[in-house]
């Protein structure tokens, strides 16, 4: 009822639920820049690895309210097999960029992966729409925005630790995407706007 008929996300639901065996078969939601996503599976990250109790009632609500969202962005989505070589190394590239955002660099991952650059590069292309350097910066300026939220470190400190070298290339790249400065950012923030 919640996400209605003809998308995708309703049709992979009906799908697995017909389905006796299981083929691997996954959604990949393009949705790292909804802000509503991003927080909803935040809280509810945060509220499982504390342990806080009684909670599945909240959890619940939290899972209708995301597939809501998700149906939403269905425009997003892509149905696609696990068995497919090229699917599998796009989630493996998307898990070393989250894993090693600070330091993660196209070369080393060819040399962990054994590919050529060109043919590694083609198929996160392929696979994500992005290159490998559009997506490494988009997790370290998420990272960035959750440390300007979150924390009181300096900009400075906050640059380094997402693994910008250059303090005015960052500047460049974060106000290109928000149209703030990293402390205008932090201001707007904390007196309750919303970015």
């Amino acid at each position: 009822e919640m996400i209605g008929n003809n998308s995708v996300l309703t049709d992979f639901l009906v799908n697995l639920l017909r389905k006796d065996e299981e083929k691997g078969e996954f959604l990949h939601f393009r949705v790292s820049e909804v802000l509503q996503i991003q927080n909803l599976l935040e809280n509810m990250i945060d509220s499982l690895v504390s342990g806080k109790k009684d909670q599945n009632r909240i959890h619940q609500i939290t899972m209708g309210l995301l597939f809501l969202y998700l149906s939403e962005s269905v425009q997003l989505a892509k149905m696609r097999r696990q068995d497919r070589y090229e699917d599998v190394l796009v989630m493996t590239v998307l898990e070393y960029i989250e894993q090693n955002y600070r330091t993660a660099s196209l070369s080393e991952l060819c040399d962990r992966l054994r590919l050529p650059i060109h043919t590694l590069s083609r198929m996160i292309k392929r696979g994500t729409g992005a290159n490998f350097t559009e997506l490494l910066q988009r997790k370290r300026l998420s990272k960035a925005v959750q440390l300007l939220c979150d924390t009181s470190l300096s900009v400075n400190d906050i640059i380094a630790a997402v693994g910008y070298e250059n303090n005015s290339y960052f500047h460049r790249v974060f106000r290109e995407r928000y149209q703030l400065t990293p402390k205008e950012f932090r201001k707007k923030n904390s007196a309750g706007g919303q970015v």
